[in-house]
């Protein structure tokens, strides 16, 4: 029981602090509405951060799991009656330029 509590002041919390009071929410021996009285937060607003919360770790993808870049490709191979070569220029930004040329 002792264990539940948190020790953050009760400045204006950060993300992270909600973030600790979320996690030590779900961890809890206790209610919900003693959990806050402990912690001094309205149940309202330890809601609305736990919904906040599992929106945003949702919609972040776990690392290893991101979908793959979507790849637009050119095709650079020569045609047979292709006499002159290619060449392609890529403005990297920064005054960095990458060329290739095919003689």
């Amino acid at each position: 029981m002792a264990h539940d509590l948190i020790a953050i002041s009760p400045r204006k919390r950060s993300a992270r602090d909600w973030h600790q009071l979320v996690k030590a929410y779900r961890e809890r021996s206790c209610t919900r509405e003693v959990f806050c009285r402990r912690h001094g937060v309205a149940v309202s607003t330890l809601d609305w951060w736990r919904r906040k919360l599992d929106r945003d770790s949702a919609s972040s993808p776990t690392p290893g799991t991101e979908a793959p870049a979507e790849l637009n490709f050119i095709d650079l191979s020569a045609s047979p009656a292709d006499h002159h070569g290619w060449g392609v220029e890529l403005d990297l930004g920064g005054g960095m330029v990458l060329r290739l040329r095919r003689a």
